[in-house]
């Protein structure tokens, strides 16, 4: 063989390899604790779920009979025969909007510490969600719920009280209050 077949033979070979180690995968945006956050697919169906709250075991739902843009969502106890409790995780932009079975609007959060809302479906990041399963051993306890805009998870302000404004803050390892378990 010629210098000149074997330097070609050579290249091909090594771009071969180079295309067989290089991995491309998509972002994921998310807390620093290393655990992947879940995106959606494409060809995803929306699922409806109750969220409840893992440490409070309370249901973030539309606060009394609201069905106004800038409506406040709450924490309340559990009830299956209320509409208002069930959202509706609709796959978007490869996240999720939550768009609430009774008002038939999405969730949305627009500052740190801030309150979350229902307002009419978008497509703003800031109704945009992702969710990251949170362990315990190799037990799911739940889902971290981040807000694509803002990095920020879903939590309940005040813990243990009832009828408490559901709000995002830093996602933390340390605060059971910023995970939901979705329940059909």
């Amino acid at each position: 063989m010629s210098r000149l077949t074997l330097a070609r033979l050579a290249a091909v070979l090594f771009a071969a390899v180079a295309a067989v180690v290089v991995v491309v995968s998509p972002a994921q945006a998310g807390p620093a604790d290393g655990n992947p956050v879940e995106q959606a697919a494409a060809a995803e169906s929306a699922e409806v779920y109750r969220m409840t709250n893992h440490y409070t075991n309370r249901c973030a739902a539309v606060h009394g009979p609201s069905n106004v843009n800038g409506g406040a969502v709450f924490q309340i106890d559990c009830n299956p025969a209320f509409a208002d409790q069930y959202w509706r995780w609709e796959p978007y932009n490869g996240s999720y909007r939550l768009r609430n079975e009774h008002t038939n609007r999405c969730l949305a959060v627009q500052q740190h510490n801030a309150p979350a809302f229902q307002i009419d479906c978008g497509t703003y990041a800031d109704q945009q969600w992702v969710r990251q399963a949170y362990y315990s051993g190799s037990y799911l306890l739940g889902y971290k719920i981040l807000n694509v805009y803002s990095g920020k998870c879903l939590a309940v302000q005040g813990a243990v009280l009832a009828n408490t404004q559901v709000f995002q803050a830093g996602c933390t390892t340390s605060y059971l209050d910023q995970v939901w378990e979705l329940q059909i």
